[in-house]
């Protein structure tokens, strides 16, 4: 038989679990003004019409700077890229922006010219773009004359590269007020896509947690979803080889987000995607189908980027497709 004071202790205990359960959260809309590392590592493999295996890591610097009536803006700054490229039977190309640039490769140069590039971002009170200047420029493409630059044209945009850097501004602008664990919500949004045109992404977040550590709560996140497109861009608007007619994909993320500074400090995410080329060959269409799986690892810290000892000389190699599958 349990004495008095074990019940009590006992029922204590059910108590304050059940509280914690319960436990209210409210998820930051805008970030804690300072100066951020961006670590994007993707590693992509496709196989079908196109088998290839790439690695890419981007290091970005972000200084976000205090609320205003107007809004809160985020300047973004490009560092380094680092990455390798192998297609079918082929061996490793690499490639490092801290390398020693060659003149045969292109891209190199087109990397190598966008370190200390800016892109300035400006987002709401509630958490949402409201616009984002310089992308051309951030990406390169803007008055060079690299025939990866001529590649991309204008076909990225900046809130493009903003959500695939930041992760976190579309779950924060879709959250609800408070959350508790355990709690679901939904968004349905249209991006473009560079070199393919608009996507609809229906997505779903499930708070799975909230762990308390020495520097504050973190939110657990996790989220699923697919995509589709809506309007393709056409071989003629665009200098690709041939129509696309078909871009879907699957997702799956989980992240880590801090509920002091409104950071998304790691988000880890898993895509699946299919791809329908319509290619005009000889006067008449040949279609060509091609699946990837992709796996990034996004990861923001606190302080300013230091350069790291560790590059090595970039080789040649096709730069143009290098291009395309760092950001499609």
């Amino acid at each position: 038989m349990l004495k008095p004071a074990a019940v009590l202790v006992l029922s204590l205990t059910i108590a304050s679990a059940a509280w914690g359960q319960d436990e209210k959260i409210t998820i930051p809309k805008q970030f804690a003004p300072g100066t951020y590392v961006i670590t994007s590592k993707q590693t992509l493999r496709a196989s079908g019409s196109v088998s290839m295996e790439s690695q890419a890591t981007v290091f970005l610097e972000m200084v976000v700077a205090p609320p205003t009536e107007e809004g809160q803006k985020l300047v973004l700054t490009f560092k380094r890229m680092k990455g390798s490229l192998k297609y079918a039977g082929t061996a490793d190309s690499p490639y490092d922006t801290d390398g020693e640039e060659q003149a045969s490769d292109s891209m190199a140069k087109f990397m190598k010219g966008r370190v200390g590039a800016e892109m300035e971002a400006l987002i709401d009170k509630e958490g949402k773009i409201l616009k984002v200047s310089d992308a051309e420029r951030f990406l390169g493409v803007q008055g060079g004359n690299s025939s990866v630059g001529a590649l991309f044209g204008g076909g990225i945009k900046g809130d493009y590269i903003l959500r695939w850097m930041l992760p976190g501004i579309d779950l924060v602008a879709a959250v609800p007020k408070q959350l508790a664990k355990g709690d679901s919500w939904t968004q349905s949004i249209t991006s473009p896509r560079p070199l393919a045109g608009d996507m609809k992404f229906e997505r779903k977040y499930n708070l799975n947690d909230v762990q308390k550590t020495a520097e504050g709560q973190i939110a657990v996140i996790e989220m699923t979803g697919k995509a589709q497109l809506e309007k393709p861009v056409l071989a003629s608007e665009k200098m690709l080889l041939g129509d696309l007619n078909k871009l879907e994909i699957q997702e799956s993320a989980t992240g880590r987000l801090d509920l002091k500074t409104g950071i998304m400090t790691s988000w880890t995410q898993e895509i699946k995607q299919e791809m329908e080329l319509f290619v005009r060959m000889d006067g008449a269409n040949q279609s060509m189908t091609t699946k990837t799986e992709t796996k990034e690892e996004i990861t923001v810290t606190p302080g300013k980027y230091q350069k790291t000892p560790e590059a090595k000389p970039a080789e040649a190699g096709p730069a143009e497709a290098r291009a395309v599958h760092v950001l499609l």
